[in-house]
C-alpha cells in the first residue's frame, strides 16, 4: 500500500469502529517515522522516545501498540534493555536485517484478504444504513407533506383525534363553534402552542382575540397562522 492508501485504511476502520486518541496518535506517529526512514520497514524505536515525542505514558503505549496489532495495522516485537522493532502491516519488509523477527511476514495478503472482506462488509453496512436512512426520511417527508396538505379544520380533527388535553379538546369545540372563519382558514393552534399562550396571556385573551380575528374580515384573509397572530394581538394589550 501506499501511504495514503495506508491511511485511508485507518480512515475506514475508524468509520465503523473508532480509535481512541491515543491508538490514532501512535499509529500516524510509527507511519511518519517509517516515511522518515524512507520506508525501511521494519524498524528500531525506543519506547522512550516515543514517551517523550508524544508525552504518553509507557504503559499507554504499550496498551494502544496491542490494539493496533489487533486491528491489523502494525506488527511489532518487544525486547528487553532493547528498541522496540516496529513493522507497519501492509508495507514491504525492506529491511532484512529485521525482518527475520518476523518469519510469517507482515501479513500483507492476508491483510490485504481481510481488508476486503472488510470492506465489503462495510459498503454492505453502509447500503443497508442509507437506505434505512432514506426510508426513514422520504416517511417523514411523507407525514410532513400530507400535514402541510391538510386544510385547517381537517387539522383540528387531527389534533382532536391526538390529544388527551381536555383544555385543549374544549378549546378545539369552542373555536369551530364560535370562529368558523377561522376555524377553516387559519391555521390552528397546536396543543403546545395553546398552552404556551394560555400560560402566558390566559385563556380570555385567547379567546376575545380569536373573536376580534373572526370578526375583522378586513384584516383576517392576511392572517396564516392563528399562533403568531395572537401573539401579537395579545401583546398589543
Amino acid at each position: 500500500m501506499t501511504y495514503i492508501e495506508l491511511i485511508n485504511e485507518f480512515w475506514q476502520q475508524d468509520r465503523f469502529k473508532p480509535f481512541n486518541d491515543t491508538d490514532m496518535r501512535l499509529y500516524f506517529f510509527l507511519l511518519n517515522e517509517c516515511n522518515i526512514r524512507k520506508w525501511l520497514n521494519p524498524y528500531e524505536l525506543q519506547t522512550q522516545y516515543l514517551e517523550a515525542m508524544l508525552r504518553i505514558k509507557r504503559k499507554a503505549i504499550a496498551e494502544a501498540r496491542n490494539r493496533l496489532k489487533q486491528r491489523g495495522l502494525i506488527d511489532f516485537k518487544a525486547k528487553t534493555n532493547n528498541p522496540t522493532v516496529y513493522a507497519i502491516n501492509n508495507v514491504k519488509l525492506s529491511n532484512h536485517l529485521l525482518a527475520e523477527l518476523f518469519p510469517h511476514g507482515n501479513n500483507q495478503d492476508t491483510i490485504k484478504e481481510q481488508s476486503t472482506v472488510q470492506s465489503r462488509n462495510n459498503e454492505e453496512t453502509c447500503n443497508i444504513e442509507y437506505k434505512t436512512k432514506e426510508k426513514d426520511l422520504l416517511e417523514k417527508l411523507s407525514d410532513e407533506s400530507k400535514k402541510k396538505a391538510l386544510t385547517p379544520f381537517e387539522m383540528i380533527g387531527e389534533y382532536r383525534r391526538t390529544s388527551g388535553n381536555p383544555g385543549y379538546l374544549k378549546f378545539l369545540d369552542w373555536l369551530e363553534a364560535s370562529a368558523p372563519y377561522v376555524s377553516h382558514h387559519i391555521k390552528p393552534l397546536s396543543e403546545d402552542e395553546f398552552e404556551r399562550l394560555r400560560a402566558q396571556f390566559g385563556s380570555r385573551a385567547i379567546t376575545v382575540n380569536i373573536h376580534n380575528i373572526e370578526n375583522r374580515k378586513d384584516l383576517r384573509t392576511k392572517y396564516a397562522s392563528l399562533y403568531r397572530t395572537l401573539i401579537n394581538w395579545c401583546k398589543r394589550e
